[in-house]
């Protein structure tokens, strides 16, 4: 839970606080551009797949030189990122759509419901079932709640 939050604060506080500075050196606005069009890729198309490879070619970079500058840029690897948008797609759709889990998994652009209970978990701390038990129980009211944070993201507004 720990770990999740402090993930939770650095998302928070890149996405509304980044100057431009990475490291004591200044991040050319070229390349903030060029991330920002990647998140927004990312934010319109989660339920597709979308590799580092066709990230590296939105960036116009090979792909290591896109890992790079994304991870330096964000703090976080691209995969992470690209499945913390997913997992808090799923979370909207498991709280609202009374869809089934298969369904969710598959909208959110995950190839198996495995794959989806595992990512889940590693974001959430949670499986999906127990999520959707906690709703049941009203533990979970809101995700932004902080009372109530299990570390779920949302990344509806533009990062940087």
């Amino acid at each position: 839970a720990v770990k999740s939050r402090l993930r939770s604060f650095w998302v928070d506080y890149l996405r509304h606080f980044a100057t431009g500075e990475q490291g004591g050196a200044l991040v050319s606005p070229n390349r903030l551009s060029r991330i920002r069009v990647l998140l927004d890729y990312i934010d319109r198309h989660y339920d597709r797949d979308i590799p580092l490879s066709k990230a590296a070619e939105l960036l116009g970079y090979d792909t290591f030189h896109c890992s790079k500058t994304f991870k330096a840029i964000t703090g976080v690897n691209y995969v992470t990122y690209l499945n913390t948008v997913r997992v808090g797609k799923a979370l909207e759709k498991l709280r609202g759509s009374g869809s089934s889990m298969i369904d969710v998994a598959l909208d959110c652009g995950f190839n198996t419901p495995r794959t989806f209970n595992r990512v889940f978990k590693e974001i959430t701390g949670m499986t999906p079932t127990e999520y959707l038990k906690t709703l049941e129980q009203g533990i979970v009211k809101h995700p932004d709640d902080p009372a109530q944070n299990h570390t779920i993201l949302s990344f509806a507004d533009s990062w940087l």
